[in-house]
């Protein structure tokens, strides 16, 4: 038997994504502009750490980054209530193999996109390099707290993915693959120009650097409809980087080598 034309080769025709059809719960227009707005609020969070900064250092971003994850989640549980599980799947160790291509295709894509956008601009160092010249148990917590604050960023993602997804599927009548590419395009560039503010305004290297290489973050979700595989290839591909130039910054000033 032929596979589903509606899917993409790499879905599963038998799982499908929630919401958009209606199903396992049908989320309407309201609904939706609730999920949103949580999302704003969740990423202006990220502001009380320097609001907060009576506290020591760590305490007020932990703070913002537990606050900005609670409310990415929050919208969606109170507009689909129990089915807010429904972008949560069970972790299989097929989906390894999708991480790892995931993965490598992200490092790819993000490499030549930099090159390409260095090209034509300057580029803005990663702030996260400064990290590396703070010490083991700074570093360490750094990557601790990034488990929290890279979820916060996959509902920031993956809800605007569902949202556009429905919205072409439902209200513009398109097919469902084509809702997925306009989806997954739109939720990409949006991704990158939430890091405007990280990266000094730098709107080329925000839309082409991280908009690319957040696409394989959610061609992993499309495949598995799972948030923890999108999230997991994310966070390696943050930790990696960034364990990488702990090792090194002894030897050398990572934070001019790497722009993206």
């Amino acid at each position: 038997m032929g596979r589903d034309k509606h899917f993409f080769r790499i879905e599963n025709p038998s799982d499908d994504f929630p919401y958009y059809n209606g199903k396992p719960v049908s989320v309407g227009l309201f609904g939706w502009v609730i999920i949103l707005a949580f999302l704003v609020l969740s990423f202006l969070s990220l502001r009380l750490h320097g609001l907060l900064n009576f506290l020591p250092d760590a305490a007020s971003k932990s703070i913002a980054v537990f606050v900005m994850l609670a409310l990415s989640a929050l919208g969606l549980i109170l507009v689909t209530r129990k089915h807010w599980v429904c972008i949560f799947r069970k972790f299989h160790a097929r989906n390894i193999k999708t991480v790892l291509l995931c993965l490598v295709a992200s490092y790819v894509l993000s490499f030549v996109a930099a090159k390409l956008v260095a090209l034509v601009a300057p580029t803005s160092a990663n702030p996260q390099a400064v990290a590396s010249h703070s010490g083991v148990p700074a570093f360490l917590f750094s990557l601790f707290q990034d488990l929290f604050q890279l979820m916060g960023e996959e509902f920031l993602a993956i809800l605007p993915f569902l949202a556009i997804l429905q919205l072409g599927y439902t209200v513009f009548k398109w097919s469902r693959k084509t809702s997925i590419v306009v989806a997954t395009i739109a939720s990409c560039v949006l991704f990158g120009l939430l890091h405007l503010p990280t990266y000094n305004w730098n709107w080329m290297q925000c839309i082409f650097a991280i908009g690319l290489a957040r696409l394989p973050f959610t061609l992993g979700y499309i495949a598995t409809k799972n948030i923890f595989v999108s999230f997991l290839i994310h966070y390696l591909f943050d930790s990696l980087i960034f364990i990488f130039m702990f090792a090194l910054s002894s030897y050398v000033d990572l934070s001019t080598v790497l722009p993206a």
